[in-house]
């Protein structure tokens, strides 16, 4: 499946449920006047889909599982050849297991060590919304995310790959293939449920997902706050407990957002670029967005505000 395919099998398969449930928190959380709250809607969906659109343009360049897999094994010598024997179900669960650590590891260690350090920029637009929810742009729609994924997909596969060559079965190759989208599936599903303004309401997703090692969306919320740093796991919080970087969610919610001026269109063009004066007042991007924050003398607080 090209990634093009992909992201449009997720978008339907998986986030539209949560753009439901994330829209119906927003209607009934609203306090703007209806007039202004249409408009910012509409800023809302049309950044979104911008960015969604250079989300499917920059993941056409990059190569998908296929080609990644193929390209990796030609590298380390593996042969391809199909097997008249496929994987029986306990070797099916055993590798599905084991590309899930090992995603949910590099994932963890890009993340921590190359997005929020010298691939910013790339990043940036995932934490510029204020509002932690599925409906917004960076989070709905990530334009920079084929990146970081090639790296992490790439790291994966080779550790996936050097299981092939330890253990002398060429034939487990196909197998990667066939569990590959169900994995992603449950990524994606993990992913958007982290950034769920409707379950983060709920003490019982949280204590679900916990028994369950999986991020809860108040404990991703800590990784969205202004002032706190930690909790770089998207998937679980095992690796930010073992690396020592986990925080534990607060008792009222963190500030969110960046701590500096910034709106959507200048974190997709590195800043070059932002929004007129005008047009940020006439949509409400204050809403959204920290705007007029002085990188210098600007102090984000926390905002007596509860998970509910």
């Amino acid at each position: 499946m090209s990634n093009i395919r992909l992201f449009v099998t997720l978008l339907i398969v998986v986030q539209s449920a949560f753009f439901v449930a994330d829209g119906w928190t927003a209607y009934i959380d609203r306090r703007r006047p209806r007039r202004q709250a249409f408009r910012l809607s509409v800023f809302v969906f049309l950044v979104a889909a911008l960015y969604f659109a250079v989300q499917l343009a920059l993941s056409s360049l990059v190569p998908d599982f296929h080609r990644l897999l193929n390209g990796l094994a030609g590298l380390l010598g593996i042969s391809r050849a199909p097997s008249a024997t496929a994987p029986g179900a306990p070797t099916m669960i055993a590798l599905f297991v084991a590309a899930y650590v090992s995603g949910t590891l590099f994932d963890y260690l890009v993340h921590r060590f190359i997005l929020h350090r010298w691939m910013f920029v790339l990043h940036e637009n995932h934490h510029l919304p204020t509002t932690v929810s599925n409906l917004m742009p960076g989070i709905a729609a990530r334009p920079f995310v084929a990146i970081p994924n090639l790296l992490i997909n790439g790291a994966s596969v080779l550790v996936l790959l050097l299981l092939v060559a330890v253990t002398g079965r060429p034939a487990l190759t196909d197998a990667f293939e066939r569990i590959a989208l169900p994995l992603v599936l449950v990524f994606a599903f993990i992913a958007c449920s982290s950034h769920s303004s409707f379950l983060r309401r709920f003490d019982a997703v949280d204590t679900v997902f916990r028994a369950l090692a999986i991020v809860t969306p108040r404990e991703h919320l800590v990784h969205h706050a202004a002032e706190l740093e930690g909790n770089y796991g998207n998937f679980t919080m095992f690796w930010d407990r073992l690396f020592g970087t986990y925080v534990p969610p607060p008792d009222i919610a963190p500030a969110i957002g960046l701590r500096y001026d910034q709106d959507f269109l200048g974190s997709l063009t590195a800043g070059l670029i932002k929004l007129p004066p005008a047009l940020r007042e006439y949509f409400s991007v204050d809403a959204v967005c920290r705007i007029g924050l002085d990188t210098t003398e600007a102090e984000v607080q926390n905002v007596p505000n509860h998970y509910e």
